[in-house]
């Protein structure tokens, strides 16, 4: 290390490197990164897949249905179908809060409250997916009569890639608003 500045040798060629104490990135920067991308995963979730009709007979397929989130909201005929659109406008806010704290406007609102918003609608989101996929999706043919139980309606509505995108969504946006949190005043 010479002069604050750290030279690699990589094939005899030397790389000046700046030291990582003069280039960190902060808390909120890696925040706003993670709520960034938690965000745009939260609202591409609601585009994917989320139900999932597989009728196997023996080692044959013979129907297969998928539904993403925006037709479950858009038809409007399952049970909790407005849970699609609150999972897109959950994304749509963290994305905004999350470009608030990239660009490093701090004045309007402190990070330790963008933290906290963020870390709740981490929460909502995953809550709210899974709760869709449990509460709309297998419990209805659970209690249909058809004398279906959990593990059999699972296996006929496998967990779609919107509703684990939408929980991954939710995680990111956790890990963003504890970091939000863990961000000092200065940052």
């Amino acid at each position: 290390m010479i002069n604050n500045y750290i030279y690699i040798n990589i094939a005899n060629k030397y790389i000046l490197l700046q030291r990582i104490k003069e280039n960190k990135m902060t808390n909120s920067k890696i925040a706003g990164f993670i709520g960034l991308i938690s965000g745009l995963v939260a609202i591409l979730s609601v585009f994917l897949v989320w139900v999932a009709v597989k009728v196997d007979v023996g080692t044959w397929e013979i129907f297969s249905s998928d539904t993403s989130g925006w037709d479950v909201f858009k038809n409007g005929d399952a049970d909790y179908y407005m849970i699609p659109m609150i999972i897109l406008i959950i994304g749509i806010i963290v994305l905004i809060v999350s470009i608030i704290e990239l660009a490093g406007i701090k004045n309007s609102v402190p990070a330790k409250v963008m933290g906290s918003l963020v870390l709740l609608l981490g929460i909502a989101c995953i809550a709210l997916t899974l709760f869709y996929y449990w509460e709309g999706v297998i419990q209805p043919v659970v209690n249909s009569g058809l004398g279906i139980d959990t593990d059999e309606a699972m296996k006929l509505y496998p967990i779609g890639s919107g509703i684990i995108a939408g929980v991954l969504a939710g995680v990111l946006m956790f890990i963003s608003g504890l970091l939000g949190l863990a961000s000092k005043s200065s940052d």
